[in-house]
């Protein structure tokens, strides 16, 4: 989907997203002459929920926080519901199934890297209480094969997250390319 574009460390509006009802609305809502809430509205929704965004690699909250200071909204600022609308069409627009088994997989993959954490953490504490007398290592061993077992299936989600990416890039490739290698504008037919 090309209504978003990311250059030059900013986020580029395409002017066919006027025609959005939604995103209409979402530019009316904001009464500034040059409509600067409506392009940081725009680039919280990119970077928030495209997954191609710089941020994907955040948890949703983290991000949320992240895009907050960054994109130097109001600290009490929050989605209103013209915005939430726009969100709703964007996520709407954007996902195939192969882009929704790809975020799925990535929030996939950060839950286990905090499951991770969490369990060199319990493993840590355990071996510094650990006494001399008490040689009893079952809970840690039992920690240790929890965390060799995630780990090691991780490689394989590490692989299938890369093959679901390429997938993406082809579907959008086979989606914008028409004979004689032009580009499908969003309101024409390539049949």
């Amino acid at each position: 989907m090309g209504l978003f574009k990311y250059e030059d460390n900013k986020v580029v509006v395409d002017l066919e997203l006027k025609i959005i009802p939604e995103f209409r609305s979402l530019i009316a809502y904001d009464k500034d002459r040059y409509k600067k809430n409506a392009l940081k509205e725009f680039a919280y929704i990119y970077f928030m929920y495209d997954y191609k965004s710089p941020y994907v690699n955040f948890s949703e909250e983290d991000r949320h926080k992240k895009l907050i200071k960054e994109l130097e909204l109001d600290s009490d600022w929050v989605v209103h519901k013209t915005l939430q609308k726009a969100i709703d069409k964007y996520i709407e627009l954007q996902e195939t199934p192969t882009v929704k088994t790809l975020k799925v997989t990535r929030e996939g993959l950060l839950t286990a890297s905090k499951v991770i954490g969490k369990l060199k953490q319990v493993i840590d504490k355990s071996l510094e209480n650990i006494s001399e007398e008490n040689d009893d290592m079952t809970d840690i061993l039992n920690n240790v094969e929890k965390l060799l077992k995630i780990s090691s299936e991780l490689p394989k989600t590490v692989n299938t997250l890369q093959q679901l990416e390429k997938k993406v890039k082809e579907e959008q490739v086979g989606e914008s390319k028409i004979r004689g290698g032009g580009q499908v504008n969003l309101f024409e037919n390539p049949d």
